[in-house]
């Protein structure tokens, strides 16, 4: 999805994070837009590369460490894009660190985030194939073996970043 079609865009600070993500494919989001909440995004950016992405906000100084410090939204932004978001080169890199994921924002129990998890790697997988090498999404999957039509890699789906 785009990033005008998600729940981050109309929450605080979504502003901000457009500048970051407006040009990004959303893949899955988990976020609210009240007066207090949580952003949390994966989001696949222009240049192939995978964002985990995720900040909390408040209505208030008190429950606002934005506010609480009057960061300006130069200052905010700066911050969303280089201390927030972690970048994975390719789809198994992502997915190999989510893997050892223990915890996610809003998620209280092992089950809700064992069903979190399988959610987020079910979006993932409903994206475009992908070569594991060169993140290319021209894939040659006509023949055998599977190529990148790119890069010539071998393809193997279940063992490489394939994402059908």
């Amino acid at each position: 999805m785009l990033w005008n079609e998600t729940v981050a865009s109309e929450a605080r600070y979504g502003d901000r994070a457009e500048a970051i993500f407006g040009k990004a494919e959303i893949i899955w989001e988990k976020s609210e837009a009240d007066y207090q909440g949580s952003v949390t995004l994966l989001a696949r950016m222009p240049d192939g590369r995978l964002a985990w992405f995720t900040y909390d906000y408040g209505s208030c100084s008190g429950c606002d460490s934005w506010e609480a410090s009057d960061a300006s939204d130069d200052a905010i932004e700066r911050e969303m894009e280089e201390n927030l978001p972690i970048f994975f080169p390719n789809d198994n890199a992502f997915a190999s660190w989510f893997a050892n994921v223990g915890a996610l924002p809003g998620i209280y129990s092992v089950e809700a985030l064992n069903d979190t998890k399988k959610s987020i790697l079910a979006a993932l997988i409903g994206a475009k194939p992908r070569c594991s090498f060169c993140s290319s999404t021209e894939i040659d999957n006509s023949q055998s073996p599977i190529l990148c039509r790119q890069c010539g890699a071998e393809v193997v789906p279940g063992k490489q970043a394939w994402v059908s």
